[in-house]
């Protein structure tokens, strides 16, 4: 069997069509949308820390006729693989007041993708060498410097050189880790005008937040909230008892629009999005919201933005 097709390992591609009846099709879209991620010209997202691409579906579906007939069929594949957790889909919404600092060059809602870790197995480039068919161990005689595994004997410690060198790869690469978490950590104590962090208070803050900067963001929203003291004991014990997961009441009258957006986008699936997008239009007598012009999204946009209020407000109303 080939390593790779379509460029993706061909031994997790069968893992996964097994484990989730994927197609070929739904693979190859996959490799697309990693193709999306990869390329300079790609528009980028960051959404509660994490990156997020706008995926051009019409260019997709032109660049395959033969596998997807139509956009529709297209996003129809990526809304089942982001259930199954292949893929993770948000929405993006551009504002008239935005496009000036916008990378988009036209108001609208955009669906911007990122891939799951297991999807990101397709592409590892970590495969296993196969044993080569019909040939024999040699016989190791005496005073050979090689073990039957191949490996040069370290004969100070009796532990193979290439294990050795394993460890201390995987210890360089816990080490990189914990120094991007603290960093990551530093600048958004520092932007919290969080002061008197020493060691080992970064050290327990890593641990009761088991090392998820988001976790740590959502503790200091609470500490907002709540008015509570910002310092790093606060912080700690928040943390420690996890009070950043029991939901708090909110005054609706207090949040801003946008916070209010951004909430209801985070929680709405895009399908859904989509479908109100196509209910405005048509209330309004347009055609379908992909078919409209700029100042008909517009208009469109801004309804949806008052439905999505108003269902926060819903939401939230007599907690």
């Amino acid at each position: 069997m080939r390593d790779y097709i379509f460029n993706f390992r061909q031994d997790v591609a069968l893992e996964m069509k097994e484990k989730y009846k994927l197609s070929l099709e739904d693979l190859i879209l996959i490799r697309r949308i990693a193709d999306f991620t990869l390329s300079e010209k790609s528009i980028e997202i960051v959404i509660e820390s994490k990156t997020y691409h706008w995926v051009n579906y019409e260019t997709i579906q032109q660049d395959f006729p033969l596998l997807y007939k139509d956009v529709k069929a297209l996003k129809n594949r990526i809304h089942n693989m982001s259930k199954k957790g292949l893929l993770e889909s948000k929405s993006h919404i551009v504002r008239g007041s935005e496009i000036a600092e916008s990378e988009f060059t036209t108001v609208g809602v955009f669906s911007v993708l990122r891939l799951s870790k297991e999807a990101k197995q397709l592409f590892n480039n970590n495969t296993p060498t196969p044993l080569a068919k019909n040939k024999s161990t040699p016989i190791l005689k005496k005073g050979d410097s090689q073990l039957k595994n191949g490996l040069t004997k370290n004969t100070k410690k009796g532990i193979p050189r290439k294990e050795k060198s394993s460890s201390i790869e995987e210890a360089k690469s816990a080490t990189a880790s914990d120094e991007t978490f603290f960093k990551n950590l530093k600048e958004l104590l520092s932007e919290g005008n969080m002061k008197n962090i020493n060691p080992n208070t970064l050290k327990n803050i890593k641990e009761h937040s088991n090392e998820s900067i988001d976790d740590v963001k959502k503790a200091i929203s609470l500490m907002k909230l709540k008015n509570k003291p910002m310092t790093p004991q606060v912080l700690v014990a928040i943390l420690r008892d996890k009070d950043y997961l029991i939901v708090q009441s909110v005054d609706p009258k207090t949040v801003t629009k946008a916070d209010k957006l951004a909430h209801m986008l985070e929680i709405t699936f895009q399908d859904e999005i989509n479908d109100l997008c196509n209910q405005i239009a048509k209330s309004f007598g347009y055609e379908e919201y992909n078919n409209l012009s700029k100042s008909d999204e517009n208009i469109v946009n801004i309804e949806l933005e008052r439905i999505l209020c108003n269902r926060y407000n819903k939401l939230h109303r007599g907690n």
